[in-house]
């Protein structure tokens, strides 16, 4: 019984204390952002288990300046939307517009890359194609 304990422990344990989401969400979840036009910059992604199979995603983004308030409302309806069909598991969304800060942003796009290459080296080691 104590084995059973452990065993669950360790691989449950990660999931209770809030850990990220898995690298190959996390860079898709960055690259869907990014590429939307209405989208300036990513500033900050952060993504926390909050079960086995559900997952958060908080998102600091610079918008572009010259969208309206009914813009930015439809953006982020279909942004939230879009990430939740992509990706079922992530189950709460939430977008903050926020002001451009660029070293926040380059930490995350350097973070992302790091993960991109993460995600690049398991699939070829998996035999899987990118």
């Amino acid at each position: 019984l104590a084995l059973v304990a452990f065993v669950l422990g360790r691989d449950v344990g990660a999931l209770i204390i809030g850990e990220s989401a898995e690298p190959a969400l996390v860079v898709d979840v960055h690259d869907r952002l990014a590429g939307r036009p209405e989208v300036s910059q990513v500033v900050e992604l952060l993504t926390m288990h909050l079960g086995p199979e559900e997952v958060l995603v908080a998102v600091r983004l610079d918008l572009d300046d010259s969208l309206t308030g009914a813009q930015i409302e439809a953006f982020s309806n279909e942004a939230d939307q879009d990430l939740r069909t992509a990706h079922p598991e992530i189950t709460q969304v939430f977008l903050d517009a926020t002001r451009p800060d660029p070293d926040l942003a380059a930490r995350t796009a350097v973070h992302v890359e790091r993960l991109r290459a993460t995600v690049v080296r398991d699939q070829a080691v998996a035999g899987v194609s990118p």
